[in-house]
């Protein structure tokens, strides 16, 4: 349980094409630990598209959170937020989006497929 004397802190996740990077900064923005997992590049099974499995985040996801824990003292409990921002490339699902390339036209990703 967190004392009003502990500090506090912020989980953050980095989830990009080529890894997965756990980053806890406490309330001044100071970087306080990190950990990255590397992740196998995305597959494309049609032009225009970059597929990835979305088990292949979630596991890097626990890998990272993890590691990151594993290389600290800091106790889970002070963590005050874990923000959340979808922007860029995010995938959700049952979302469509435009291809950047060609302006219009829809890429067409099913719910178990992640778009990169």
């Amino acid at each position: 349980m967190h004392s009003d004397k502990s500090p506090l802190y912020i989980l953050a996740i980095d989830c990009g094409t080529q890894s997965v990077r756990a980053l806890l900064f406490d309330l001044e923005g100071n970087l306080v630990s990190k950990a990255q997992i590397h992740i196998e590049p995305y597959f494309s099974s049609h032009p225009g598209w970059a597929n990835q499995d979305p088990s292949t985040y979630w596991d890097a996801l626990c890998l990272a959170c993890c590691a990151l824990f594993a290389g600290t003292t800091v106790d889970k409990n002070t963590i005050k937020a874990v923000p959340h921002h979808p922007a860029g490339n995010t995938y959700q699902p049952g979302q469509r989006r435009q291809t950047p390339e060609a302006g219009h036209g829809l890429v067409g990703p099913t719910d178990s497929e992640a778009i990169a």
